[in-house]
Formats: structure tokens, C-alpha cells, sequence
């Protein structure tokens, strides 16, 4: 198969950006040729070195305007048209319902309707909502229109999780053309460096992780609050919490008002051996996400051994299941978090059990397999387009001007 992946954001190697290199390097192993279109990569963002003749990207297809809004997307929506009509690709794949998704669709059946299939992956805020706190795209009416748009014009439409599922159907999708495929993660890291599988007896003791994006949704300062109750009880203990973002100044003054100064390394951004590292060397990982489709984070853990304390939110049980990989509280309760902490950190022989369970939970997550089941659903969809055979060919990706 001849696969468009589109990625408006930048390259970077976190959210969904993440996904996008990854799937598309899984997918190419397997024979597929495969091309991104997205921004010009991210100055942090080293997985562009990794690109070989197995998959190529396009980020410099336009010079985009430092700006952002409709002009943006009309430039974007145009590049991939151009690419598209090329007639050199069998389907578009669009990661963001909103603005990747409704670029995408403009660009595919405006007023000169372009038939080739469409494929959209929701990843999190662009279909969740809560308007308590701000949190999702659709809160704005004219982008939750254009995502309902999107939801009821792709060819198919993949959801991260169960229920996510549920939002998109809420939303107007047709059930019948959403399917879940949950998000892989890569074993090996970004260099191929294995994390070592220590016992959990044989890790640091009262060594707690937690990774991932300091912004509120990802609920760090209730993990703060909890650990209060866990350093009471456990003065030893210890938390690194793996992240960069806008929260940072405030999280690092809550942790001095709570004295937690001593107990808590905010290790900022960490990737590649220096994450596998951390992993490593956890006793048990938390992630107090106040929403979460899934969590990639969960399961990159999980394979390195780590029982999982989180709430049970979203997309999480979906992959952490109550009493086998980890302990769920209910969200938001601090005090509920921290008890789950305590007793993954006092119940050792609880702990080992749930480190072997967690590395065999994560084992259908792998790049290899996640990209299996993309495979089966672009074949299903060119099949009912009637666009023939889908085919691999292990020649060089195309590469268009």
C-alpha cells in the first residue's frame, strides 16, 4: 500500500507526533510505502534522523507562514490535495480529528472530489471535552462543527481506546465505521537501548516515576498531594516526575508548601536511554491524569516492569487492570491515590506479581502489532473502494516536489 500520513504538528518526539513516527517506521518494515506531510520538524525532535528509504517525510513541501488559523490550514488543506492528486497514494491517513482530519477532508472532497480514502485517528482533545476546565477543542462551536463533519464524512475512523469510541458515536459517528486501535509504544526505546527487566524486589525501594507533560490535565499537583501522605507514612520515599510544560513554576512551589522539596526531582524532558534508565530503576510508576484516551506512558512502564497506580479514568482501565498490572483509585481523590501508592509499596511479593503481569499486558501494544491491525483496516477500506489489490513494495517512497 501507497500511505499519506498527516501530521500537522510539528515532528516532536511526545504525543501523538510520537505515534505518527512510529506507526509509519512499522509500517514501512512491513513493506508498505509510506510518506509523512507535516510541519517542519521540532528543534528538540531527532526521530527525522531516523527516516531511511523505508519511509520518507515531507515537512518542507510549503513554507508555512509563521501564523496559525485558517491561513494555516488553507496552506496545509492545499498541500495535501497536491499530494493526494498526484495519484500516487492509495489513502490519506489524518491523525487529528481537528485541524489534520477537516484539512484532510477539504482537501479530499471539495469541490473537485478526489477518491481516495480517508482514514482519521482521534487521539484525545480534539474529541474530548470538559468544560469545567477548558479542556478540548470541541468547547470552541465552530471547530466542534468541523469535527462533526469529519466524523461523519471519513472513510474510517480509528479511536484510540473504548471510550473514546463512545465520545466519537456521541458525537455523530457511524458505529459501524469506528474502530479501536489502541496507540503503540516502542520496548526498545529510541535507540534501541532495552530497558534491563530488574525483579521489582531487586529495584530502588520507595522509587516512584511518573511521566509526562507538566500541564493540568495530567493532574501532577494531586499527585503532589498525595505523596504527602506517603512520605508521612514512608519518609524514604521518592518521586521523579519526567516532563516539561507550563505548570512546572507552580508544581515545584506546591511540592516546597507541602515539604516535599527533599522527596521530589523534577527531572524535566527525558527520551531514549535516559527514559529507559528511569524505568529501570522505579519500584512502581504513577500516572494521576485527571482525563487520559489511553496513556501511552502506562504502558511504556508496564513493559519495563512497573505496576501502574492511576485513577480509573478514561481510556487507563482499559490497559491497567484493578488488582493484575496495577491499582486503581477514583479520580481526583488524592487521598484514594495515595493508598493505592502504599499499598503497592508495602505488599512486595503484590508487587512482583503485578511487574510480570504488566510486562506481558503490554506485549499487544508493540509497534509491530499496532501496525498489523492498520494494515487489516486500510486493506478492509481499499477493498470496499474497490481500489483493487492493496499492495507492498519494498522500493524507495515517493517523494513529490
Amino acid at each position: 500500500m501507497r500511505i499519506l500520513q498527516v501530521a500537522k504538528s510539528s515532528l516532536a518526539p511526545a504525543g501523538h507526533s510520537h505515534t505518527v513516527h512510529h506507526l509509519s517506521d512499522a509500517l514501512a518494515r512491513r513493506g508498505h510505502e509510506v510518506t509523512v506531510l507535516a510541519l517542519r520538524p521540532h528543534p528538540r525532535d531527532r526521530m527525522s534522523l531516523l527516516a531511511t528509504q523505508r519511509f520518507a517525510y515531507h515537512p518542507e513541501l510549503v513554507r508555512m507562514p509563521r501564523t496559525r488559523g485558517y491561513l494555516h490550514d488553507a496552506i496545509f488543506t492545499w498541500a495535501i490535495r497536491r499530494l493526494a492528486a498526484s495519484g500516487r497514494f492509495d489513502l490519506v491517513h489524518a491523525h487529528m480529528l481537528f485541524p489534520e482530519g477537516h484539512c484532510a477532508l477539504r482537501a479530499l472532497r471539495g469541490r473537485r472530489r478526489l477518491e481516495v480514502p480517508l482514514v482519521v485517528t482521534g487521539h484525545g482533545e480534539d474529541i474530548q471535552v470538559d468544560p469545567a476546565c477548558g479542556y478540548g477543542v470541541r468547547l470552541d462551536r465552530r471547530i466542534d462543527r468541523k469535527v462533526r463533519r469529519v466524523l461523519a464524512s471519513a472513510d474510517a475512523l480509528i479511536a484510540i481506546g473504548e471510550a473514546m469510541k463512545l465520545e466519537m458515536v456521541a458525537a455523530g459517528a457511524d458505529p459501524s465505521r469506528a474502530t479501536v486501535i489502541r496507540t503503540g509504544f516502542n520496548v526498545a526505546g529510541e535507540n534501541g537501548t532495552v530497558a534491563e527487566r530488574l525483579p521489582a524486589a531487586a529495584r530502588e525501594p520507595g522509587y516512584l516515576l511518573s511521566v509526562g507533560r507538566l500541564v493540568r490535565k495530567k493532574g501532577h499537583d494531586l499527585l503532589l498531594r498525595a505523596m504527602r501522605r506517603v512520605v508521612d507514612r514512608h519518609p524514604v520515599a521518592r518521586l521523579v516526575i519526567a516532563g516539561e510544560g507550563p505548570e512546572r513554576g507552580a508544581l515545584e512551589r506546591l511540592a516546597g508548601a507541602l515539604r516535599l522539596t527533599p522527596h521530589v526531582e523534577f527531572a524535566g524532558f527525558v527520551t531514549g536511554v535516559a527514559l529507559a534508565s528511569l524505568y529501570a530503576r522505579g519500584s512502581l510508576f504513577v500516572c494521576p491524569s485527571r482525563w487520559e484516551p489511553l496513556g501511552l506512558v502506562n504502558l511504556e512502564a508496564m513493559a519495563s516492569g512497573l505496576p501502574v497506580a492511576a485513577f480509573r479514568i478514561d481510556g487507563i482501565p482499559e490497559i491497567v487492570k484493578e488488582g493484575e498490572s496495577g491499582l486503581l483509585a477514583n479520580p481526583e481523590d488524592e487521598e484514594d491515590l495515595a493508598a493505592a501508592i502504599l499499598r503497592l509499596m508495602e505488599d512486595g511479593p503484590l508487587r512482583e506479581r503485578m511487574s510480570l503481569a504488566a510486562r506481558e499486558a503490554a506485549r499487544p501494544y508493540e509497534w509491530e502489532a499496532v501496525a498489523g491491525r492498520h494494515e487489516d483496516l486500510y486493506a478492509r477500506i481499499l477493498g470496499s473502494a474497490g481500489r483493487g489489490e492493496a499492495r507492498r513494495s519494498g522500493e524507495e517512497p515517493v517523494r513529490v516536489a
